[in-house]
């Protein structure tokens, strides 16, 4: 598996963008909601950003990912760290001597 480029990352923007608007575009479909934003809530963005990034580790995963043994465990601790970067909603924050 080669190194993950620059230019890889433009599917994520690709795809990001398409989910975004995925919901209104099929007349608010049930099924297109779990995919896709339904409004602009911070869970929403969050729900965009994590099934772009999914779907790149499967493409990445099939393209050779496979035959790393850590690319599982450190594909979870990604989407783990996605969706903790809120500064308000932080889980981490929970476990810091500075939290309020």
């Amino acid at each position: 598996m080669s190194r993950l480029h620059p230019g890889d990352l433009v599917p994520l923007g690709v795809i990001g963008s398409l989910l975004r608007f995925i919901f209104d575009w099929t007349g608010h479909n049930r099924v297109a909601a779990i995919f896709s934003a339904v409004n602009e809530s911070y869970w929403e963005q969050i729900k965009i950003a994590i099934w772009s990034v999914v779907l790149l580790q499967i493409v990445l995963f099939v393209g050779g990912g496979y035959q790393y043994a850590s690319f599982i465990p450190a594909a979870t601790i990604a989407l783990l760290f996605l969706a903790d970067q809120h500064p308000r909603h932080r889980v981490s924050s929970l476990y810091s001597p500075t939290a309020q």
